[in-house]
Parts: C-alpha cells; structure tokens; sequence
C-alpha cells in the first residue's frame, strides 16, 4: 500500500518490497499479519470513498472468509457479488482471515512455482492454494479498488489503466 493511502486505512503498516517479488512480499505481509484477520493492499490500488466503512461492512457480513475486493470481469456487472473458486483473481486488495495464514505460510514455503512462469508470483500460489485446500472467497461487487496506470509486476508491460468495471469513487 503507498504511503500516501495508508490514513485511509486504520492500523495500517506498510511492507515495503525489498526483493522487487510480489511472492516475497506477501509473504513478509502474512508474517507480518500473524493469526489475525488483515487486509492486504498494494501500491497501484485506488481506494474507494469510505473504503474503511465498506471493508468493515464486508468482513461483518463474511468474518471468516477469504474476500477479494478487485474484479475486471464482466460477469460482476451481470452476476455481481458471488463466491468464486480458483483461480485468484488479484491481489490488489484482499482480505485474508487469521485462522488461514499460518496453513498459507506452510504451504507458500513449499510451493514451487508453475513450470512455465519464470518469476515465482502471488497470484499463482493463491490459486494453487485455493485449489489444493479446495477453497472459495468472496467476491466483492462493487470493487471497493481499482488498478491505476503503472508498470505490472507480473509482466513488466506498462498498463494505462487495469480497471475494475464496478469501481465507484
């Protein structure tokens, strides 16, 4: 999450990415989470307005559940807010519960990335993860986030917008 929205959002703490691995950050975000519930934002997110009072009304109505908060597909505009299987979306901005993190841990030290990927990334162990545990998560409609303009991670390739298409400033 930059610096510039971390009011936003109270109790943040900011990781930064030392490694330039969205794998390796997540990692030192969830080791940073312990067992309690979080949210986890990066830096080329766009808030909301009352971010904070929709993610605590999301977490409210699904305490223990994985939520995911970013979707560009047009289903959301059609089907709206559902539970979803693997494979993971994104995460731009994600709330991941406690009694999950130590069990993602252990499975992320172990995972090898996927043999036609060169860079080991987040998105990719989420789904494998969601797919090995057989789990869902929630799918937030409308985002309460969407993509800004910037150079992705995952593909070097520079984005002029990655936009939700339920986003509401």
């Amino acid at each position: 999450m930059a610096l510039r929205q971390a009011e936003a959002v109270p109790g943040a703490e900011i990781v930064g990415d030392t490694t330039h691995s969205t794998y390796d950050t997540l990692q030192a975000a969830f080791g940073l989470q312990g067992a309690e519930s979080a949210w986890h934002i990066e830096d080329d997110a766009e808030l909301t307005a009352r971010w904070a009072q929709k993610a605590a009304w999301l977490v409210q109505g699904h305490p223990d559940a994985i939520i995911q908060t970013y979707s560009s597909e047009r289903a959301d505009l059609t089907r709206g807010e559902r539970w979803r299987g693997p494979p993971w979306g994104s995460s731009l901005c994600f709330h991941w519960p406690g009694h999950l993190v130590a069990d993602v841990m252990e499975y992320a030290a172990a995972w090898e990335h996927p043999p036609h990927r060169t860079k080991r990334h987040n998105d990719d162990m989420l789904t494998d993860y969601l797919r090995a545990r057989k789990l869902k998560y929630w799918n937030a409609v409308p985002s309460l986030v969407t993509h800004r303009a910037g150079y992705s991670a995952r593909s070097g390739r520079y984005w002029h917008e990655r936009p939700s298409l339920t986003f509401e400033r």
